[in-house]
């Protein structure tokens, strides 16, 4: 799937530090699993995209003067993305 080709960006972002574009991967995989999940991708995809939302959220206390990542990735893509899901699946969908 390539799903893993994403993920396997990870560690590398990660040991790079580069917290915008590793926030924007993970905004990406959020989408993928949401997508996935709609698509008969079973509840661990829903589970997968709200823990990649949250991963992106999260990137925000890595680098919190990145006014573009707190601003317009985290505050309008993975929040409200997060958000959704959980409003229709909880913390367990």
């Amino acid at each position: 799937m390539s799903l893993h080709l994403i993920e396997a960006t990870v560690p590398a972002l990660t040991e790079a530090k580069d917290y915008r574009l590793l926030a924007q991967t993970y905004q990406t995989l959020g989408v993928a699993y949401e997508y996935f999940g709609y698509l008969g991708g079973g509840v661990d995809a829903y589970r997968q995209a709200i823990g990649a939302y949250e991963q992106c959220v999260a990137q925000g206390d890595q680098l919190p003067v990145d006014t573009f990542l707190r601003d317009e990735i985290i505050a309008k893509l993975c929040t409200p993305s997060r958000d959704q899901l959980m409003l229709f699946y909880g913390d367990n969908p």
